[in-house]
């Protein structure tokens, strides 16, 4: 059984990663320059619309409920990183 779900269980763990980091780097990144914000947002959006279709075709493949929940933790992700990328603008920097 734990061979069937791997895929999934580790999609879920990368997702939850991929949540928190967005998360510490948002945070971390408030009083940084420009230039770190701009190099943290592009491995950031990298990192997650990767987790994103990783999520996608794992769902589509295994269709266990852990996966269900790795893309439930990538959909929550999305939003948060359009919260930093607003808080970005909103700088005026």
């Amino acid at each position: 059984m734990l061979d069937q779900d791997f895929p999934a269980f580790t999609a879920l763990l990368n997702s939850s990663v991929c949540l928190a980091l967005t998360i510490i780097f948002a945070l971390a990144s408030r009083y940084s320059s420009v230039k770190k914000q701009l190099r943290l947002l592009r491995i950031l959006t990298s990192y997650i619309t990767l987790t994103l279709l990783l999520n996608l075709y794992i769902v589509g493949t295994s269709g266990s409920g852990l996966a269900y929940a790795a893309l439930a933790l990538s959909a929550v992700t999305i939003p948060l990183l359009w919260l930093f990328v607003y808080t970005f603008w909103a700088k005026g920097e």
